[in-house]
Order: structure tokens, then sequence, then C-alpha cells
């Protein structure tokens, strides 16, 4: 995607460029694998609940029925499967997410829009949608984001797919008041159905990595990578490993750029992996100058382990094709990202509680000051 990763304030049609959730810095290349799968139990000395792993599977593929959401909104029974549906046919590419408890999508898709002269890149407009579904599959919540601040097109698109025509118009014209729910602007853009609660909490499905990143230092060492411990990683600023290739140095493809792989571990267990590649602003970002890189991811995810990972690091390898992707891998939330300036970022994270959407608890309607 061009541009930092991020949701689109609607109110202002403007946003300070944001990486996705903050992981990670402007121009590089970024591969995030935030909770990650494992045969093992508890990661470290976590506390969080090991529940079983179940398999990648996708969003036409509906699994078993969830049941674990119950609230006081009116039921739309299959109304996950009449989004899913307008989106396909506007081009986008769904998927569902592993967890058995509840029945969670993801539709994406990916546009180009050549550069004007001489003076400016191509730039690949990724967007996507994130929903909830109760077990009727009535649609909770949705969180939508674009990679271009200041076009609309597919925020209406993709929030046309949820909401009514009525409320559809409203939310076209920038109007914050939607007879199904509510509408949230800021650093992303949530929907809300009449009747979710502030307190309501959705936590998916998550099985931790079994390990350290002390444990995991001779495993990579011995994958033939310079590791050194860090307390703040390369790609989310936080305590961990960055490991170098020594191979890749000052290969053709990087254009003299660099490349690394972090583990995230602040102490209670590997939270992930990531790998980041800056190249140089004018390299051409098409899949063939991408492709390289993958070595380098499957080596760190080899070193750990475990299979979840090495599944959601295969998908990300074969959509290095040079336009933008997400998608639910199993348990992981898995997005490649074009940046302006000649990068390419790969993200791997665990879905967060609720879609990411943080402060519950605030007033919904849209702050016209916003530009984070």
């Amino acid at each position: 995607m061009t541009g930092e990763l991020m949701t689109s304030a609607r109110i202002r049609r403007r946003l300070r460029p944001a990486g996705l959730q903050g992981i990670a810095a402007a121009g590089v290349v970024l591969l995030a694998l935030a909770a990650c799968g494992s045969d093992g139990g508890q990661a470290g000395n976590g506390t969080r609940t090991v529940t079983k792993t179940v398999a990648p599977s996708s969003a036409t593929d509906p699994g078993a029925a969830p049941t674990a959401l119950t609230g006081s909104w009116a039921a739309h029974p299959g109304q996950a499967d009449e989004v899913q549906k307008k989106l396909i046919a506007k081009g986008y590419e769904c998927t569902k997410h592993s967890d058995t408890a509840a029945d969670l999508r993801l539709c994406s898709k990916s546009a180009t829009y050549k550069a004007r002269d001489q003076f400016e890149h191509d730039r690949v407009i990724g967007s996507s949608i994130r929903f909830l579904s109760d077990s009727k599959g009535t649609v909770l919540l949705a969180n939508l984001q674009s990679s271009e601040a200041g076009r609309d097109d597919p925020l209406d698109e993709m929030a046309g797919a949820v909401l009514p025509p009525s409320d559809a118009a409203v939310f076209s014209a920038d109007g914050a008041t939607l007879i199904w729910g509510s509408v949230k602007n800021g650093t992303n853009t949530v929907l809300k159905v009449k009747g979710w609660e502030s307190t309501t909490r959705y936590t998916p499905e998550y099985k931790p990595i079994a390990m350290t990143k002390e444990q995991a230092l001779p495993l990579l060492q011995g994958a033939k990578l310079n590791c050194h411990f860090t307390s703040a990683t390369a790609v989310d600023n936080l305590q961990g490993l960055d490991c170098t290739d020594p191979r890749l140095k000052n290969n053709d493809f990087l254009d003299a750029g660099d490349a690394s792989v972090s583990i995230p571990d602040d102490g209670r267990g590997i939270d992930g992996i990531g790998a980041v590649v800056e190249l140089d602003y004018n390299a051409d970002l098409d899949g063939t100058r991408i492709r390289p890189v993958g070595p380098l991811l499957s080596k760190a995810a080899a070193a750990l382990r475990d299979p979840g990972i090495k599944g959601a690091v295969d998908w990300a390898k074969r959509h290095f094709d040079g336009v933008a992707h997400s998608a639910y891998v199993g348990q992981w939330l898995v997005s490649t990202e074009l940046h302006e300036g000649a990068s390419f970022k790969v993200r791997i994270t665990g879905e967060q509680p609720n879609l990411g959407i943080v402060d519950e608890g605030a007033d919904d309607r849209a702050d016209p000051s916003s530009t984070d």
C-alpha cells in the first residue's frame, strides 16, 4: 500500500500517516506476526489461555456455527454472507478467521494508480474491511481501512455493503447519525450495530508461541542469521531480537537497502515475528524485486518451529506480486503493503480484541477535530 497503512477519517477526508497499530516506521518492509500459534502451552511466563488450533479456512467455508456473541441488537440472519457477496462482486477477496466461537471475516482489494509524471511513483491503494457477526450472521462490528487518506471510494464501497441504503447515503455524505448503529472516525473507521454495548468484548481464539527470545536465539543463529537483543526492535519498537542475514548485504535486489528480522518479546514470551526491508528510494517494487525477501522470512519462521507461523509466511510469500493483499490465515491477520518511496511491508499479526477498536466506552459520534 502507498504510505503507511491507515484507516481514513471521513470528517476531514485526511489523516496523519500512521502504521497499522503503530508498528514500524515508513519506508520499510514489515512482516509482523503478533499472536502466534503453537503446539506448546504457555509462552514464557505469560498467562494467556491456550486454545485448540483450527485449520485455516476461507470465507466460503463457514465451519462450525459460532455461539458466543449475544446482545440486544436486531437480528439480520445471513447478513454476513450478503456483505461478502456484495464485496466479492466488486472485486474483493474474502477469508475467514479460524475462531470457531464467532464469524469473523476479512474482505480486501487493491487498485493501482499510475504516476502522473516522472517525479511520482505508481501508487497501490489497498482497502479492507474486517467484520464480526453473531451465530445468525448479523454483522455487529466492522473495522474499515484504506491506505490513502482523502480517497473515499473504498470506504463508501465497504460501508455500503454493511449499511442499509439510507444509512449508506448518510455515511457517504460524511454524516455520523445512522439508524443501523453508529460510525466512529479517527485513526480508523468503525461501524457498530445498535445494541453493541461498551462492555461487550470479543476476544478471538489465540494460541501463543511456547518460546522466549532467549530460546529462539540459538535456533536463529543456526539458520545463519546474525542476531542481537534490543530494547526497540526494528519492526515495532519493542524489546526482543533483531536479526540480519549477511548474505543479503549488498545484493542487487536490495539496491543498497537493508533487511532484518525482528522477534518481539518483552519478557513474557515471543509475541510474534517480523521482517523489515528498506530499499533504495528509486527501486521498482515489482514482484521480482520483492520475492528474494521470502527466504529471510522463512528462515526466521522455521526457527520458531510453529506451523501456524509457517503457513502465514507461506501465504504472504505467494502474494509478493507488487500489489496489496490482506487475509485471515488461520488465527493470523496477514497483509502486504506497498509504500511510497519504494518500500514493501508484510504484516502478520494476531487479531485484537474487538478488532483492535479501543475506547469502547467513548462517545461514538465523530470528532470533527480528529486528524489522527
